[in-house]
């Protein structure tokens, strides 16, 4: 389509009447509706045949063990049932950062408009997050400008566990915090951490971890 308009432009430039001018104009119209025309079909054939536009995301399921993956969706069906059943706490955990220049690329507008994210003269540093979601009760989280590293995590599990002993003794329920296998949740420090805490009735003792890649991403 750019081709066509370039040609259209030279030929404009080049004619010498005004009959030549409409001639080229009108040309190059005709290649950008033939264009437009052509695309419109294609997407409309596309949608009979079931296809939608959307985002291609990165998969790791080739990567997975479906047997362990298995094992670990009972688990977390037993859980469910346990934590509906006011036995224990079940909880989520995990990360999530923010910048001034996050890329956005769909959102919802309204038809015909075209939603801008207008962007500061500066990006500024990246806040993360990191989070405990509790299913219809509660939400904690702590934030940290840069990366969230290890130390950062057992930092804010520490806390975690405080709240699970003070829960415990209290009401005699566990409470359980599934993540998935972020590299700062099963590195060597985090490893040497949850043997100690076991080893010295550390509050982590109540604080049962199980890492789960349940999502067939």
């Amino acid at each position: 389509m750019a081709g066509s308009r370039h040609r259209a432009l030279r030929a404009i430039v080049a004619a010498g009447s005004p009959n030549a001018q409409c001639s080229a104009m009108g040309t190059a119209i005709a290649a950008r509706t033939t264009s437009q025309v052509g695309l419109t079909a294609t997407t409309a054939d596309s949608q009979k045949k079931g296809y939608c536009w959307k985002r291609t995301r990165q998969s790791y399921r080739s990567l997975q063990n479906l047997l362990e993956k298995q094992l670990k969706q009972a688990d977390w069906e037993l859980l469910q049932q346990a934590a509906w059943e006011g036995y224990l706490k079940l909880k989520y955990l995990d990360e999530s950062g923010f910048d001034c220049w996050s890329p956005v690329s769909y959102s919802w507008s309204l038809a015909g408009t075209q939603k801008r994210q207008e962007q500061t003269a500066r990006p500024g540093r990246r806040v993360n997050l990191i989070g405990v979601w509790e299913p219809d009760c509660s939400f904690t989280y702590g934030l940290s400008v840069g990366s969230i590293t290890s130390t950062t995590y057992i930092r804010f599990i520490n806390e975690q566990a405080k709240q699970a002993q003070r829960l415990f003794k209290r009401t005699g329920k566990i409470t359980v915090i599934t993540q998935d296998n972020a590299r700062i949740h099963t590195c060597q420090a985090v490893q040497q951490c949850i043997s100690d805490w076991q080893e010295k009735r550390h509050p982590l003792t109540h604080t049962v971890l199980s890492t789960n890649r349940l999502a067939a991403r």
